[in-house]
């Protein structure tokens, strides 16, 4: 992507067009004066991230706000346009790269799950311009922004641009999630949502396609009855949460069909927060601290497993480890155990480095 197919795209694009691209940012306000991405484009919430970890190439497009509709339209279609030729260009290199990542495995090796912005290890040279307020007239009392034709200069500055993990994970040969049923608090009706006063206002939708349910502590993690959706204990709310979820991303998973001992690890959760905020007025995200230790639990038939050597490990990875920043815990679909009181000591799913059988 950053070593050949975007430099290549952009200088074609110049030299047809004359105009120049750059990755998404914009210059820092205070302290030193760099070129900063977003942090948050990292996350696979992104389509270009959601793309890169299913092994496929993704590429977010957004053009620069105080252009023109007209060259803003031009923008994006000659960018498209040098994409494509790129593609027909080397097509075989590309389907190389895409099945050299499907074959490879990530089985015992670290992964990211949290990380930060660096700098690159060279400045970049930015185009800048001037900017005039014109009147909005869609929204009268918010200007839009024009840029003044014949004001660009270029500077030179840091790129505050590439992502580097802070924290990474071991990803194992499976995750496991037991059918045997959660406690259920003594004041809660087995089947029952989570205590009412760890539920927002109002009954949120439920996953894509799907009618509103009793939500988690946290948003729309529950899963809950009067629409025929899966009611019982908590853990088998969670289960076919998460196998709707499996199904819809095309992540391989097996029910258990007898009791097995699974020899692993189990996480032992320090502490449990959902954020104040509402994340896009949906969720409040929840994040987990605390530790793996080594344990052997035996489960039931119907648990869940989902095995790491396929294709989609690394997106599989990303849903289930518990310091994930934009999986399955930290988008609430957890929340029927985690937002459950008493708090849990541990988290629902086991990690594996042995093969579970079916």
């Amino acid at each position: 992507m950053r070593g050949d197919l975007l430099p290549s795209v952009t200088k074609a694009v110049k030299a047809k067009r004359g105009w120049s691209y750059f990755y998404y940012g914009g210059p820092t306000r205070q302290g030193e004066r760099v070129w900063a991405g977003d942090l948050d484009l990292y996350k696979p919430r992104y389509t270009q991230t959601y793309f890169g970890i299913r092994n496929r190439i993704g590429i977010l497009s957004e053009t620069y706000s105080y252009a023109s509709f007209e060259d803003r339209i031009k923008a994006n279609y000659w960018f498209l346009e040098e994409i494509i030729n790129y593609a027909v260009k080397n097509g075989e290199a590309v389907r190389n790269a895409t099945a050299a990542a499907d074959a490879e495995s990530i089985i015992g090796t670290p992964q990211a799950v949290r990380g930060r912005l660096v700098k690159a290890p060279d400045p970049v040279e930015i185009v800048l311009a001037d900017v005039v307020d014109e009147r909005n007239p869609f929204v009268p009392d918010r200007p839009m922004r024009r840029r003044v034709d014949g004001s660009e200069r270029t500077e030179t500055m840091p790129h505050l641009g590439l992502v580097e993990g802070t924290e990474t994970s071991i990803a194992p040969r499976a995750w496991v999630i037991s059918a045997a049923p959660a406690a259920v608090p003594a004041s809660t009706p087995a089947g029952g949502p989570p205590p009412a006063a760890a539920q927002p206002s109002g009954p949120p939708p439920g996953p894509r396609g799907m009618p509103p349910g009793p939500p988690g502590a946290g948003g729309r993690g529950g899963m809950g009855g009067q629409f025929g959706r899966p009611m019982g204990n908590p853990t088998a709310r969670v289960i076919a949460s998460v196998v709707d979820r499996l199904e819809a991303h095309g992540v391989k998973y097996f029910k258990t069909s007898k009791e097995t001992t699974v020899t692993g690890e189990r996480f032992r959760i320090a502490s449990s927060e959902v954020a104040q905020a509402e994340y896009q007025g949906t969720h409040k995200l929840r994040t987990i601290t605390g530790a793996w230790e080594a344990a052997d639990q035996t489960v039931p038939a119907g648990s869940l497993v989902v095995p790491m050597d396929q294709p989609l490990a690394r997106l599989a990875f990303i849903l289930f480890d518990p310091r994930s920043d934009d999986g399955l815990m930290a988008w609430n679909i957890l929340d029927p155990v985690l937002g459950a009181t008493p708090a849990p000591q541990f988290y629902p799913v086991l990690r594996t480095m042995e093969t579970v059988a079916k």
